[in-house]
């Protein structure tokens, strides 16, 4: 249950692509994500608006999200209820 209360909070704001996507343009979108998180410009503007820049390789984020899934219906409905109650 605590994967799933606290788990999503690692994510951030995560950029995601759909399901299914091909290989070779998944890897595309990484590479150039990872190319943009290093950017001069953007990592200025970032630090001028005090923001926090902390971007996660694809791989580890996708590794999170299915574990947060992979979790059976009763303990989701489980840590659902002890959202709702609070």
């Amino acid at each position: 249950m605590l994967d799933l209360l606290f788990g999503w909070r690692v994510l951030g704001r995560p950029v995601a692509a759909p399901p299914g996507i091909a290989r070779d343009r998944l890897a595309a979108l990484q590479a150039g994500f990872a190319q943009a998180m290093m950017d001069r410009r953007l990592i200025a503007e970032i630090e001028k608006a005090n923001l926090d820049l902390a971007p996660s390789p694809g791989g580890e984020v996708a590794g999170l999200v299915a574990k947060l899934f992979s979790h059976s219906k009763d303990t989701i409905a489980r840590a659902a209820a002890a959202v709702r109650n609070n």
